[in-house]
């Protein structure tokens, strides 16, 4: 009787691993799922409804009210049907027919049972027509051997000796009514349970919480009273439920779920089934597609990296021969004029920049991260210090240390932050660096970042690029365990690295 749990709905990676499966299959795995979910919703649904129902049922006014503090002032065995039936799991019927004799003929007899010379004296008495006294019923039990109580058969022997009307009758009722069985008419709830078969007092004596009687009448029991909801109350409630609450009988499975004697189902069964199987086919549709466009996006992004890979190839040619310019230009470094001289360090350091940035990228392509993480050993100032050298801006060190992280990669994110300050922020540009727990790296404008509502809308800076550089930045540093970190007021973009754990791979 509880909602659908959340994990009965699809989960992503089943929707990922979908793109690996044929269509049919899916198709078929969607549909199994999908009816499952038809069937455990069904029966979720009626449950649910039950439980709204249930909340109405609280706030009409009862045919009936029971107190159940004052029933359990009754003894409970003088209310079930079995006490209208000879007690046979306790006397014989040899003693079942020394009472009738006893009755028939008056005549008092001696017998070792006590509880039967009980029974023997009382018979004696009503026959002789003596009047047992008050102590009589504190001591005596209260089923008599051959069936019902010692109460109704003293009450029944008043009203024929005195009359029904009579001071004695009255007087008894008074004192000892509650010795009555519930099936006396004289009995205090005799009229409160009197359109309920025995077997649903039984039921709720034992604590049952609903009972539906013969009547149509509902009974309901909770912790401080039982209930009676008459058939033209609780029946329109139901059906603004769209709910079937029946009788169940014995051997009877119900064919969604059961409270105490009720067979609960849901109206319209075929409408939601209709409705169920709409939204099958529906989801079959929407997750097809979705399926299409992650194979369509996974191929795209494969296509993409193999231009990237075969780029990063063809460069290979091109870098070796220009090295070997570089090499014959070198052989006659002195006899260059001061200012080829010049030219040519240039030209050695783009080269030497363009081989680098061939080889690493062979390992950012990689699906292989320990190819990509290539670390050197170097003095973090020194490294700061080249990286910088180009750029007016500071930069203060903690702690200066020598770490061993792959500093071609982590420079080229440093720089791209650098050229995106001063390009885009408000002067002055400054650099802080600390190393304790982790490297970070954070360029510092006196800018204001535009707002997540600026972007939505549009509104940004017209020197404001399209942020590319930052998307490249933050999967580099992905890629290295690291991350970037944005901070609006002022400008902060902050590189964050756990250098312990990427020199460890």
């Amino acid at each position: 009787m509880n909602p659908i749990p959340t994990q009965h709905y699809l989960r992503t990676p089943l929707l990922t691993s979908c793109s690996m499966l044929s269509l049919p299959a899916f198709i078929i795995l969607a549909v199994t799922f999908s009816l499952s979910s038809a069937l455990y919703a069904a029966e979720t649904s009626t449950s649910l409804r039950f439980e709204y129902f249930l909340a109405a049922l609280r706030r009409v006014k009862p045919d009936g009210v029971i107190n159940l503090k004052k029933l359990h002032t009754y003894p409970e065995k003088l209310l079930t049907v079995d006490s209208q039936y000879p007690l046979l799991t306790q006397y014989s019927w040899s003693d079942i027919e020394t009472l009738f004799k006893v009755k028939s003929n008056c005549q008092w007899v001696k017998v070792d049972t006590h509880s039967l010379q009980t029974a023997i004296d009382f018979e004696w008495a009503l026959c002789n027509k003596r009047a047992l006294p008050e102590s009589w019923w504190t001591q005596a039990p209260l089923l008599h051997p051959a069936g019902g109580s010692y109460a109704d058969r003293y009450l029944e022997a008043i009203e024929k000796n005195f009359g029904g009307n009579s001071d004695e009758a009255t007087n008894f009722l008074t004192h000892h009514a509650d010795l009555l069985t519930l099936s006396n008419p004289l009995h205090p709830l005799y009229n409160a349970f009197k359109n309920i078969e025995p077997e649903g007092i039984a039921a709720l004596l034992a604590g049952s919480h609903f009972f539906l009687a013969s009547d149509n009448s509902l009974w309901l029991s909770n912790q401080t009273s039982i209930v009676k909801i008459a058939a033209t109350t609780w029946q329109p409630l139901a059906k603004e439920a769209y709910l079937v609450i029946t009788q169940r009988q014995k051997q009877q499975s119900c064919a969604i779920f059961s409270a105490g004697n009720l067979c609960i189902t849901e109206r319209n069964i075929t409408l939601l089934i209709s409705w169920w199987i709409t939204g099958i086919f529906f989801f079959l549709v929407v997750a097809i597609s979705v399926v299409r466009i992650l194979r369509q996006r996974q191929q795209d992004t494969r296509e993409k990296k193999f231009i990237l890979q075969l780029l990063v190839h063809e460069l290979r040619t091109p870098v070796a021969s220009l090295s070997m310019t570089v090499e014959q230009f070198r052989a006659d470094y002195d006899q260059l004029s001061e200012r080829g001289q010049m030219a040519f360090g240039r030209l050695l350091q783009d080269c030497s920049r363009l081989h680098r940035l061939t080889e690493t990228s062979k390992g950012f392509l990689s699906s292989d991260n320990q190819s990509m993480l290539q670390c050197q050993s170097v003095l973090l100032s020194e490294w700061l210090a080249d990286v910088v050298k180009n750029y007016p801006v500071q930069f203060t060190i903690s702690e200066d240390k020598e770490l061993s992280l792959p500093w071609y990669w982590l420079g080229l994110c440093l720089e791209n932050l650098i050229r995106n300050a001063l390009a885009h922020g408000k002067p002055p540009v400054f650099l802080v660096i600390s190393t304790a727990p982790k490297l970070r790296l954070e360029v510092n404008d006196q800018g204001d970042s535009p707002g997540w509502w600026q972007l939505l809308t549009g509104k940004k800076s017209k020197n404001r690029g399209m942020g590319i550089g930052l998307t490249l930045v933050k999967r580099i540093m992905q890629r290295m365990g690291g991350r970037l970190i944005h901070q609006r007021h002022p400008t902060r973009y902050i590189l964050e690295l756990d250098y312990d754990k990427t020199a460890a791979g």
